[in-house]
């Protein structure tokens, strides 16, 4: 466990079991926030935070004998709208859905922190080897704002701009073929 999965659990047994107000929950949501720097870190805590309290909520949801006036549903409830809000707040857009997207048809937002991840190491190891081209960069890097299309098409895409880096001769094909396993996780070459 990491210092941003310590500090989610850490937030998870003193603020959501039981808050006083809901502003209380949301300034305690904001101050944690403060702990970070990258914004990789910050969605990785409130995806954790996410993640718990949706399954703490669905588990509690059908033994809860009055769901309406239940102060633990109210809680659980007032948190996954605060850390939705922080989500849509760093992401820029309303988007909630796509945090719960569908296996198999759109980026879940754990796919897209995990996908962050995958284009900061492809960056990282592609300067260290010395193709530090703008080009190159700019084309991997604005993968990471496509996104809101289904899997499929989003590896089409990313098919096409290493069919586009290769044409140009400016990666070799052994470089382009661990850029596309290393992104899709396929052992098949693009």
């Amino acid at each position: 466990m990491d210092y941003v999965e310590r500090k989610a659990e850490e937030f998870l047994s003193y603020y959501v079991k039981g808050h006083d107000s809901d502003d209380e929950l949301r300034q305690n949501v904001n101050s944690y926030l403060y702990l970070f720097n990258r914004n990789l870190d910050k969605r990785r805590f409130l995806d954790r935070l996410y993640t718990e309290v949706k399954q703490k909520y669905d588990e509690h949801l059908p033994k809860c004998t009055n769901p309406k006036t239940c102060h633990k549903n109210r809680n659980y409830e007032a948190a996954l709208f605060f850390i939705c809000q922080e989500l849509e707040d760093l992401t820029g857009s309303d988007d909630t859905d796509r945090y719960v997207a569908a296996e198999g048809e759109g980026f879940s937002f754990n796919d897209r922190v995990e996908l962050d991840r995958k284009l900061d190491e492809v960056l990282n190891r592609l300067e260290k080897l010395g193709f530090g081209q703008e080009t190159i960069f700019n084309e991997i890097d604005a993968l990471r704002n496509q996104t809101q299309l289904k899997k499929k098409d989003w590896m089409q895409l990313l098919k096409g701009k290493l069919i586009d880096i290769s044409l140009s001769k400016v990666l070799e094909n052994d470089t382009i073929e661990w850029v596309y396993k290393t992104l899709t996780n396929d052992s098949a070459s693009c």
